[in-house]
């Protein structure tokens, strides 16, 4: 067995996937080693992940794995969504999706029961709306028995995790997409829970990100299969606080986007921000060590994703260079945060709010790109305003990593609309970030700290800086953006 391959389960909501790392003592090398695609089941109008299904598969990616040997294993994913535990140790149900619209039912009532100003002092977020909280007070109101039969609720990395070690545990950056994290004691927040009457017993034990939980059960949890010997490890168990392990910048005044199906604009923070006169949209979640974190989700890829779909079989980099020859910021999409608002098609969408806005009707696959492109950069500019308002210091840089980093394009609007040098990082920000925690957690580097210079001499680095080039049109782009977040933002929820 090699001493340097570590695993990596990258539980994406569209895809899942097990990556090796090889490091060689100073360069950190990916090999693809399985993948599957994730897709929600109805039944009977709700919407589920299939938890069995997917441990399935990754037990194929374990024996596929297993030829050559790695050290350990650990799983990061999304933050919604979580399976319950019965007190002899089974999973109680198949796992709610996020998707499944029933979970906002009761998000006007949840929101009532903990006012503004003890939402910031309690949880350090605006409003309740992850599908977590939703869920489980759904849960509450429409089957209490069940919720009453729960031992534990498990997120989903920590669900993994523990069918594959057999220790329950909830990772501390995990845990704070839950909305039931106190951040200023890094821990659950038991007024919260009672505050919603929810049973603070299931909460499952919070554990540090890096902790070693175990052995793979072979055994007991996958049969004959005969994969046994390595470590199971809680490494950033969140997708995004992994992605952030992988930036090859580290320092307080940047912003941070890990760029995929959503774009996570996020920013390093030293403590908590807690005073009731904190306006803003960000919401405070984990980094490495119980550090805060502040995120702010956009909808990123998956409109890029959609308009493929939509474009008569061109690839992505046949879009990209139509887009290439697009006129730059001449169009503006609504900063929307909700993918339901292209429901009936990103083509008809954009095509409509151009005509709506007396922007230039989009002809070209390229135009629409474009659009959303720049639309984004827009959006990540103005999260920069906000950031710097509350902060009290400007931010220097925009450090990109995630599948977005694969976009030169994208990276140029982005220094282009905020003026300010972006640094791209590795595309496979997530895996990189797990395997890197892995890596610290069994002395392969000095500490996480090393992280930034590996992923420099691993995957290089690229930089874009603003050319000032296309001033009017920006400015131009900028003032379309602020009237339309204006009008978006006081439309009824």
């Amino acid at each position: 067995m090699s001493a340097e391959r570590y695993l990596a389960f990258d539980c994406g909501s569209s895809t899942g996937r097990v990556v090796a790392g090889n490091f060689d003592g100073r360069r950190l090398s990916l090999e693809p080693i399985y993948s599957f695609p994730n897709r929600p089941v109805v039944l009977g109008g709700r919407h589920y992940w299939d938890i069995f299904h997917m441990f399935g598969e990754l037990k194929n990616a374990l024996r596929k794995a297993s030829d050559d040997g790695f050290k350990s294993i650990s799983v990061d994913s999304w933050g919604s969504d979580f399976v319950l535990i019965g007190h002899d140790g089974s999973i109680m149900q198949n796992l709610s999706c996020y998707r499944d619209g029933s979970l906002y039912e009761y998000r006007d009532e949840v929101n009532s029961l903990i006012s503004s100003k003890e939402r910031y002092r309690m949880l350090g977020v605006a409003e309740l709306n992850t599908s977590n909280i939703m869920r489980l007070y759904q849960l509450k109101k429409t089957n209490p028995s069940l919720l009453d039969a729960a031992a534990h609720f498990l997120q989903i990395a920590d669900a993994f995790n523990y069918l594959l070690s057999g220790e329950l545990r909830g990772e501390y950056t995990l845990a704070t997409t839950s909305q039931l994290i106190d951040p200023a004691e890094a821990s659950w927040n038991e007024e919260a829970f009672s505050r919603l009457d929810l049973p603070y017993r299931i909460a499952p034990p919070l554990t540090d990100s890096g902790t070693l939980l175990g052995r793979l059960a072979a055994p007991s949890w996958l049969g004959e299969d005969g994969i046994n010997g390595a470590d199971v490890i809680a490494a950033c168990c969140h997708d995004s606080a992994a992605a952030m392990l992988a930036m090859p910048l580290k320092e307080n005044d940047v912003l941070y986007v890990s760029s995929g199906t959503w774009s996570v604009v996020m920013l390093r923070i030293e403590r908590p921000i807690l005073t009731p006169e904190y306006p803003l949209r960000f919401m405070h979640e984990g980094n490495w060590g119980r550090r805060p974190r502040l995120a702010y989700n956009l909808i990123g890829l998956w409109l890029v994703q959609q308009l493929r779909r939509e474009s008569d079989g061109l690839s992505y980099e046949e879009m990209e260079a139509q887009a290439r020859v697009s006129e730059p910021f001449a169009r503006v999409l609504v900063p929307e945060d909700d993918p339901a608002a292209f429901k009936g098609g990103v083509r008809a969408s954009i095509a409509d709010l151009c005509d709506r806005t007396g922007q230039p009707a989009p002809q070209t696959a390229g135009d629409y790109l474009r659009a959303i492109y720049d639309t984004l950069a827009l959006s990540y500019r103005a999260l920069i305003e906000e950031a710097e308002g509350f902060l009290g210091y400007p931010l220097r840089a925009v450090c990109v990593a995630g599948g977005g980093a694969k976009s030169a394009l994208l990276c140029e609007a982005t220094a282009e609309a905020t003026g300010l040098s972006v640094t791209v990082g590795p595309s496979e920000a997530a895996v990189v970030g797990n395997i890197i925690a892995q890596m610290a957690v069994h002395g392969e580097i000095g500490s996480i700290d090393d992280a930034p210079e590996i992923m420099k001499t691993s995957f290089g680095e690229r930089h874009f800086e603003p050319s000032g080039r296309f001033g009017g049109a920006v400015e131009s782009a900028i003032e379309t953006f602020e009237q339309l977040k204006a009008e978006f933002l006081q439309k009824p929820t």
